[in-house]
């Protein structure tokens, strides 16, 4: 039998340790309690983790991503506190988390040129919450029973959200001051409005469905002007799509139908509104 070198012992027990180094490195650096990411590269959860006396994760250099692997971020409903919190970074990724039981699920503030996608935001005072940030998308995430908002816009512009499940908030999507945002192909469900935009301008709503919603579907208002408005589905709300105060807005090509059931309950619905453009929408079956 041939004996083994030494140096070829050595050798392979080199790259043995090399492979290992590489795959620990695409996968990351583990978390499996509250902590500070304050370097740049790929984060995991590698356990549920439970908190309630701050923010559980928060992110304060650029070039992160969090990835939750499905597991639990849960507190103790305190409107303070946050579950996964970024500050004035830039190309954050937060993906595959649960979130439950915070003020806000995930939080964004100051922060660009970000990515969260495919978490679950529920049971908290706001799901996602976006302040003074820009050129960010929110995509193929659920939001859902929050006491306010599933998504939360405020002051925040150029982001797009997209493919979004928002059941059973206050508000599906709403924005406050926020303007040149893409909003599509969201499912905005049984909430008390399914999309509100509220003194916010140059908005592109399109290919949206909000259904079962206690007052709108769509609702503008407060000098939400400049937006358009195209291809959603508004269907068995109390106004499918409603402007109170808003003007200059682009309607068309929506579907509004079996709205009722309410004070001004109709498919589309305008009060203080002026200079609008409302073109081949179908409004059928409302009351």
């Amino acid at each position: 039998m041939k004996k083994l070198d030494f140096k070829t012992v050595v050798l392979s027990l080199i790259v043995f340790l090399a492979i290992i180094s590489a795959v620990s490195a695409e996968m990351g650096t583990p978390i499996t309690t509250v902590c500070e990411i304050n370097e740049s590269g790929t984060y995991y959860l590698n356990n549920s983790i439970t908190y309630g006396s701050g923010t559980v994760i928060n992110i304060t250099c650029d070039d992160v991503v969090l990835n939750g692997n499905g597991y639990v971020i849960g507190g103790s409903s305190i409107e303070e506190y946050v579950g996964i919190n970024a500050t004035g970074v830039t190309n954050i990724t937060i993906a595959n988390a649960t979130i439950t039981g915070f003020g806000c699920g995930i939080q964004l503030i100051n922060t660009t040129d970000s990515r969260i996608e495919n978490n679950t935001a529920n049971d908290n005072t706001w799901g996602i919450y976006l302040g003074g940030s820009s050129n960010n998308t929110l995509t193929s995430n659920n939001a859902t029973g929050n006491l306010y908002d599933g998504i939360f816009l405020k002051v925040s512009s150029y982001n797009t959200i997209t493919s979004n499940t928002l059941n059973d908030n206050s508000d599906g999507i709403y924005l406050m001051g926020s303007s040149n945002n893409t909003i599509t192909s969201n499912n905005a469900t049984g909430n008390e409005y399914g999309i509100y935009l509220r003194e916010s301008s140059d908005n592109t709503l399109t290919s949206n469905n909000a259904t079962g919603n206690e007052v709108s579907g769509i609702q503008l208002e407060m000098s939400s002007n400049n937006n358009v408005i195209t291809n959603n589905t508004a269907y068995d709300n109390t106004r499918g799509i409603c402007l109170d105060g808003s003007s200059n807005n682009t309607i068309t090509s929506n579907t509004a139908y079996y709205n009722s059931n309410g004070k001004y309950a109709s498919g589309i619905y305008l009060m203080g509104s002026s200079n609008n453009t409302i073109t081949s929408n179908n409004a059928t079956g409302n009351e």
